[in-house]
């Protein structure tokens, strides 16, 4: 076993040149990474995993025997992992070190030639190339560029029947062919591969496809070695370090792990407690784009799942997840033997295809129809790839950044049975209080759920890990739980486990009785979960991430653009299901399916949130512009003849019915009252109009002043005599007050808005360069506000009132060029309420309004989708957003957080222009819930004009006074009769009647998948009627 010995020298900052401290971590740790440097006579540490121990004032340190060491090598070293050291211990020096461990000897150097190219190619295209020779210390790049290694060798008759090794480094991650054969990822932590058995001695040729690029991209950490951090910033990062072959002893190698972990255990034992049962299985995750693109997504795919199935061929019990099925789409396409393999390891019960969404997505921001697609499509994908057996029974979404309280429902409406994931245990306030639990939805619906107590879904299998999870599971439920669910193999851009892993997890029989580890798969873990499930405790309510807060908000475009595609594809599948003749929608099913698919893939936690690099960013706009073009394609064919052209008429896409002002032909008109998805006429008459000057706006249901720097001085309802603004000495509080902060979080710049940011609070107070009436009309008035914002941006905002509307809008034309600011919008209200409600995917929450305890002093910025209302009876103010998902409530104050501009990872995050809507509507109080999601519906989905005569009727009306959602009306997967899904948002138990308005002959209750729930419905009069609890997901297939 190779050790070192370490001594505290008891002075400031480490010395000896060999160990660098590179940053501190959370709960104390320190936080260290590993030096690599190539030299001709010089052998790598780079990615190697140390133990330390601290007897008394020394610290010995034992390496993983994941590499191998030579007597006499210059070896430059630095702790790797998250290290808990003495206080003492402030430095340390290199005593000695001492002979590598002998499993790998009698080494076979390989003679290496190199093509570079920025290109992806094929390795039937790469074996074409011209190849020219290079020596380890080679340097090559760019970032994201490609190097194919071609290596050759003289296999001698001795090295025949013995175990042989390939070792191989290109400072980067890289995929080994063998005999034209997909065969193993190369990365940090995996540097060798076992070979087939050779034949007969002679030439030997391997193909190595190279990536410039790290496990995480290119992107640095603060707790990075300073020597990678500057190989990274050179030209070309990466360096050719070693290719040769060994041989392998693999007793030699399994003893010395064996023993090493077993020293481990004894360090690690867990408090005593009694027994618990860890389940272990294998994952290997790979963020679908992150800190690298998309494209580079598709090649980590195959390196990280090869490597497993290797893996697989060694270890008989090892049993791995792959959870998203976008992933697999791209091994259809990119490499369909290799998916073939996976297929016979899902068969044989150990690859488990299961996460029931097509990508592991963000769950804030999408709609709750979108939520809905993501099981929809994500099933059926797994269904395509593996068969009807591979039933998705869990929802596994392990780094997703918090969970909106409709949830529940929509993953038990899809057949889902349990929900995994992780990601509540970074909470940075409070420690979520469970571990297996049932969580209830807004509706009532309970989902039994798993957090991983282990705390990580990258676990390297190491006893401080299963320690750690033993340890939280006996604190935290130490008398009703004994199972756990431990995830291991090195992830987020993928790697997967290792061979050491798989050893250690084997051995644990022998090694441990107080943990008892067995191979397994998710699904059957969750089958165990079910059956010791009685008794369980209930966690009711969203589960809300204290942390990542800016997730809201950063990357306004793209959650921008989400929404906007989210209404689109719903306005065209409702455009077609309406047709009374289905062949139009049965012959776009194909292209919709795509376009969601796209969608969908954008809302990846880490794509949608707007925490990954530019290039991820610059591949979605692009993507986006292509689905513009693919909707414009679909929509042309829907409009009417040209001897219709001339007609138009008012649509109505919200779920309420309404009137109000439309834009036509350069004017303005007004449209009769129109029910959901109704069409109707323009009148050109309206019983209201608006009145006008430089500072107020009035109509007979508001009146709105603005003060000289451009906010709202006074806003009140006709019928009222008190104005809504906050008031202290000096008088009223302007509402709409601007104000930037300085945001920058300790860490995670994208994700995080660090709490006490307020205090860095700078109202937008000077006055306006130009404050003017731009726009009189009696159905239509505008003042416009110009003024500089910040250091370097600008501003023009319009506050526009129309004619009979009880909303005032605003909308701010923003060139945001700030550095590290976060933008926000305040309206301090008179209103007193201990609670507000927030709009939410499929329903709304309450959340405090006051700090009392450290749960809500952690809820400074809460996601929301459309609203967040303050009301005491009889008075209240709903602040109406459209694209805006990051809100607070502290107090009478309502805010909305509009911009940020973080430099990390993409230092030119939402830099631009943006165009941003929200409203103002103040009402009567709590009485009537349905008015604010009508006016929220009404700013999300305002009317249309559109080519053409208008239909006769809608293709159904709802008698549900505003307070049901039409999620989707659209043609049923099968393609042979119609969905409708509805639901109750407004929390209220009671009766729905549908009247149809086409022929009907059937009306089923089906669930997510549109499969019957063995209900039909009874249908009269060309109606429907069924009763709806609070929340309510109804799904209907109409025949």
């Amino acid at each position: 076993m190779a050790s070192m010995l370490l001594l505290a020298q008891g002075c400031m900052g480490l010395r000896a040149g060999f160990i660098t401290q590179v940053g501190a971590g959370k709960h104390g740790y320190l936080m260290y990474d590993i030096i690599s440097r190539c030299h001709r006579n010089c052998i790598y540490t780079y990615g190697c995993t140390y133990l330390i121990y601290i007897v008394g004032d020394a610290l010995r340190l034992l390496i993983r025997h994941r590499r191998a060491r030579w007597p006499g090598a210059t070896v430059p070293l630095a702790l790797g992992g998250n290290l808990r050291v003495a206080e003492s211990c402030r430095s340390v020096t290199l005593l000695r070190m001492q002979e590598s461990p002998s499993w790998l000897r009698d080494s076979l150097p390989l003679a290496v030639e190199v093509f570079q190219t920025t290109e992806r190619l094929s390795l039937a295209e790469a074996k074409q190339a011209d190849y020219r020779p290079v020596e380890p210390g080679f340097q090559w790049g760019p970032v994201w560029s490609t190097a194919w290694f071609r290596l050759r060798g003289e296999l001698p008759g001795s090295l025949l029947g013995k175990r042989l090794a390939l070792r191989f480094s290109s400072g980067t991650e890289a995929l080994l062919y063998e005999e034209g054969r997909r065969k193993q990822g190369f990365d940090l932590y995996h540097e060798y591969c076992l070979l087939s058995p050779v034949a007969a001695p002679g030439a030997v040729e391997f193909y190595v496809e190279a990536a410039c690029n790290m496990a995480l991209g290119q992107s640095l950490f603060w707790w990075d070695a300073e020597e990678l951090q500057e190989q990274w910033k050179r030209e070309l990062p990466g360096e050719l370090r070693f290719a040769e072959i060994w041989v392998f002893d693999e007793e030699l190698w399994r003893s010395s792990v064996r023993e090493e972990h077993e020293g481990a255990l004894a360090e690690h034992a867990p408090e005593e407690g009694g027994v618990t049962r860890c389940h272990a299985c294998g994952h290997g995750h790979i963020d679908t784009a992150w800190l690298w693109p998309l494209r580079e997504t598709r090649r980590k795919i195959q390196r990280t799942w090869a490597t497993v199935l290797e893996l697989m061929d060694r270890y008989p019990s090892f049993c791995f997840i792959g959870s998203q099925a976008q992933q697999y789409e791209y091994l259809r396409e990119d490499a369909p033997k290799l998916l073939d393999r996976i297929r016979a390891r899902v068969e044989e019960g150990r690859w488990e295809p299961g996460g029931a969404m097509w990508i592991e997505a963000d769950c804030q921001v999408p709609s709750g129809e979108a939520l809905v697609r993501q099981f929809l499509v994500g099933t059926a994908a797994f269904r395509e790839f593996f068969g009807d057996e591979v039933r998705q029974k869990h929802l596994f979404l392990p780094d997703s950044f918090g969970f909106p309280a409709s949830l529940p429902q929509i993953a038990k409406l899809a057949g889902i049975e349990t929900f995994i994931t992780n990601k509540m245990s970074w909470c940075e306030t409070n420690e979520f209080s469970q571990v297996s639990f049932f969580w209830r939805g807004i509706d009532g619906t309970e989902l039994l759920s798993h957090f991983t107590p282990g705390d990580n879904y990258n676990a390297s299998f190491e006893a401080k890990d299963l320690k750690h999870g033993a340890d939280k599971l006996r604190r935290l439920a130490p008398k009703t739980q004994e199972d756990w669910l431990f995830l291991f193999g090195y992830g987020d851009g993928g790697g997967g486990p290792t061979a050491e892993m798989l050893e250690r997890m084997v051995s644990m029989p022998d090694l441990s009785k107080e943990i008892q580890v067995q191979p397994s798969t998710v699904r059957a873990f969750c089958e165990r979960l079910h059956e010791r499930s009685q008794g369980l405790p209930v966690w009711d309510g969203e589960l809300y991430l204290e942390l990542h807060r800016g997730t809201f908000t950063s990357q306004a475009w793209l959650k921008a653009a989400n929404a906007e595609a989210e209404r689109r594809l719903r306005r065209i599948e409702i455009g077609l299901a309406s047709r009374e003749d289905l062949t139009l929608a049965r012959e776009h099913a194909a292209s919709l399916t795509e376009a969601w698919k796209h969608v969908l893939l954008h809302q990846f936690h880490d794509i949608l949130p707007g925490t990954s690099i530019r290039e991820v960013y610059d591949d979605a706009s692009e993507a986006y512009a292509q689905f513009d073009v693919q909707m414009q394609e679909i929509e042309a064919t829907m409009r009417v003849s040209e001897a219709d052209a001339a007609a138009v008429h008012v649509f109505n896409p919200a779920s309420v019915a309404r009137s109000g002002v439309v834009e036509h032909e350069g004017g303005l008109s007004f449209s009769q009252e129109l029910p959901p998805l109704g069409q109707g006429g323009i009148v050109l008459e309206v019983d209201d109009e608006v009145q006008a000057s430089p500072r107020r706006l009035a109509n007979h249901w508001l009146s709105v002043e603005v003060d000289e720097a451009g906010r709202i001085a006074s806003l009140q309802r006709q019928q009222e005599a008190t104005p809504l603004n906050a008031e202290d000495a000096s008088g009223l509080l302007p509402l709409n007050q601007l104000v930037l902060y300085e945001d920058k979080p300790t860490n995670w710049e994208a994700w995080d808005i660090a709490p006490g940011y307020e205090k860095s609070a700078a109202p937008i107070e000077s006055p306006a360069e130009s404050i003017r009436l731009v726009s009189e009309h009696p159905l239509r008035a505008e003042i416009e506000v110009e003024r500089a914002l910040g250091e370097r941006s600008r501003l023009r905002q319009r506050y526009r009132l129309d004619a009979a509307s009880a909303r005032i809008d605003i909308e701010l034309d923003i060139d945001w060029q700030e550095e590290r600011k976060l933008l926000r919008a305040l309206f301090p209200t008179r209103i007193r309420a201990r609670h507000a409600c927030y709009g939410i995917q499929f329903g709304h929450i309450w959340r405090a309004t006051h700090q009392n305890t450290s749960w809500e002093q952690a809820r400074f910025e809460v996601p929301g989708h459309g609203f967040v209302d303050l009301s005491e009876p009889g008075f209240g103010l709903a602040l109406l957003d459209r694209n805006k998902f990051g809100k607070s409530c502290l107090g009478g104050t309502l805010g909305l957080s509009l911009l940020r501009s973080p430099i990390f990872p993409d230092p030119s995050c939402d830099r631009g222009r943006h165009l941003i809507r929200y409203a103002l509507f103040p009402h009567a109080g709590k009485s009537d819930p349905g008015a604010v999601f009508a006016q929220a519906d009404g700013l999300a989905h305002p009317l249309r004009v559109e080519p053409g005569p208008a239909a006769q009727e809608p293709p159904f009306l709802l008698e549900a006074n505003g307070r049901v959602e039409i999620a989707a009306f659209k043609l049923s997967e099968d393609g042979g009769s119609r969905i409708l899904r509805l639901v109750e948002r407004s929390g209220r138990r009671g009766p729905l009647s549908i009247r149809w308005r086409f022929p009907v002959k059937r009306v089923e209750l089906v669930d997510l998948h549109e499969q019957s729930l063995g209900e039909v419905l009874e249908l009269s009069d060309a109606k429907t009627r069924l009763d709806l609890r609070p929340f309510q997901i109804v799904t209907l297939r109409i025949s």
